[in-house]
């Protein structure tokens, strides 16, 4: 339906916008996690601890979701 199409599109512009505007190390780590990379595979690329990795992506889901809410 096209209307659902509409509104998939407009959502998606909504987040990329919002990922864009939120910060390099937010921006990064959401980039690497669409390319579903596992957290080991981000940790290397990253150069930082799976640790590290998986709060950070954690923090940057919440921030993404409260700034989309807004």
């Amino acid at each position: 339906d096209i209307s659902d199409k509409i509104s998939l599109s407009f959502e998606s512009k909504k987040t990329l916008s919002i990922i864009h505007n939120m910060g390099e190390k937010c921006r990064e780590i959401l980039n690497l996690s669409l390319d579903h990379l596992s957290y080991k595979e981000m940790a290397e690329i990253l150069d930082t601890p799976i640790g590290t990795v998986m709060s950070r992506l954690a923090n940057c889901r919440k921030e993404l979701k409260g700034l989309m809410s807004a």
